[in-house]
């Protein structure tokens, strides 16, 4: 018997838009693959966990995240503390486990039956922005109708590989 377990937690990333908003004709970088300008963050940001079963449709629909920002004044940089890391993304669960069974049929030669489960517990994981094999509308974007929502989950998926193997 083997297995392997993998967690990760989620990219900080920050919020806003790739505006130019202070005039300099240059967008700064937010991590997580955005670049643009950091949102004026006005009150502490709440992350919702477990409230992502009904459907993403419209703006009433479950967020990952709430917080209130407005866009930096024309003409400025946001120079607020902590807006560069500010959402933490979803994190990542992945279990993999395996089952070896090895038959003897002389000293040198053997059958070996393997029974392999990838993602064994089929978790689902949810996506973020800018993760391997997700498709995110605007989950850092305030502008976007998609603000805060998780609207997909990665392509991880449950496999199953049954083998035998001849050793001689």
């Amino acid at each position: 018997m083997a297995g392997t377990a993998q967690f990760q937690t989620g990219s900080p990333c920050g919020i806003g838009t790739n505006n130019d908003y202070a005039g300099v004709g240059e967008e700064g970088s937010f991590g997580c693959g955005s670049q643009g300008q950091f949102w004026v963050v006005n009150g502490p940001v709440t992350i919702n966990t477990g409230a992502f079963a009904g459907p993403v449709t419209n703006s009433s629909s479950p967020r990952y995240f709430t917080v209130n920002v407005s866009a930096p004044p024309s003409g400025t940089f946001n120079l607020q503390p902590g807006v560069r890391d500010l959402i933490y993304q979803p994190g990542l669960q992945d279990w993999n486990l395996a089952l070896f069974k090895t038959f003897p049929v002389t000293e040198r030669v053997n059958f070996q039956f393997r029974a392999e489960a990838y993602d064994f517990i089929n978790h689902p994981n949810l996506c973020g922005q800018y993760q391997s094999g997700c498709s995110v509308g605007g989950f850092l974007n305030p502008s976007s109708s998609q603000f805060g929502m998780i609207t997909s989950k990665s392509p991880l998926a449950r496999n199953l590989q049954l083998s035998l193997r001849f050793a001689f």
